[in-house]
């Protein structure tokens, strides 16, 4: 962020939260090596903690899944 910031670029995050009810059907469709056991789905969904602007970011976005396929941006307080 320091490098950023001394170059005089915008540091953002972008913050993917968990799902922890869509990440098991998701990988429910994987095959083979791709699947994550279940158990190691369910362990590292509540492992992931949000970035902050305290932090030393400029602005934090919440990057989710619209339903369609794609994703959304919004930005968080």
């Amino acid at each position: 962020m320091a490098a950023g910031h001394a170059h005089g670029a915008t540091v953002l995050a972008h913050w993917f939260p968990p799902d922890p009810a869509g990440s098991p059907r998701r990988d429910a469709l994987r095959a083979g090596r791709a699947r994550v056991p279940d158990a190691g789905v369910r362990a590292t969904s509540g492992r992931p903690r949000r970035p902050t602007r305290a932090a030393g970011f400029d602005a934090v976005h919440a990057v989710r899944r619209d339903g369609r396929g794609g994703r959304e941006i919004h930005p968080t307080a």
